[in-house]
């Protein structure tokens, strides 16, 4: 079993620690396999519960969970200094980096463009639409639309752009 297999299973027993250090080991000793490597140790690190304690946040709401995401950050782009189009870091770091931001927009620009992954297509098209570019959000939807038109949830997306626009 390669280190990569057994960082697998070390995951889905919730062994994060353990398997962040086959995912590494992994990295080092199968360069081809790096990228993926890294994408297993950023979910280790989202995993991981960095607080000792619960915190309360606000009367009744208490934050008991908190992963690791600058260090999964920090994975996410060691895997796309390898490959710059790994499909599985730019999603990942797509949910790491701050809301809003271009560099968000940026990434999800670029992995949209490899694959119409419907959650990806919302989010892009929401910054869109943040942005007043409600041209290019239903572009976006409607070829997706297209690519998958089933989706129920695109043809709604649809449908708000084109509501929002004739309000411009």
């Amino acid at each position: 079993m390669s280190s990569l297999q057994l960082g697998n299973q070390l995951l889905v027993e919730k062994r994060y620690a353990e398997a962040l250090r086959l995912f590494l080991a992994h990295a080092t000793e199968v360069p081809a396999e790096a990228p993926r490597a890294f994408v297993q140790a950023a979910e280790c690190l989202r995993r991981t519960n960095t607080l000792s304690k619960p915190v309360p946040v606000e009367p009744g709401v208490t934050l008991v969970h908190q992963g690791d995401d600058a260090g999964a950050e920090a994975m996410y782009r060691r895997a796309l200094a390898i490959d710059p189009q790994y499909f599985p870091a730019l999603r990942g770091l797509a949910q790491v980096v701050p809301d809003g931001s271009d560099e968000e927009r940026r990434v999800l620009e670029i992995a949209v463009a490899l694959r119409l992954d419907p959650l990806l297509v919302q989010q892009l098209g929401e910054a869109y639409e943040r942005e007043g570019r409600f041209g290019e959000a239903r572009e976006l939807y409607s070829r997706a639309f297209q690519a998958n038109p089933s989706d129920r949830s695109l043809s709604r997306l649809l449908e708000r752009v084109a509501e929002r626009m004739s309000q411009e």
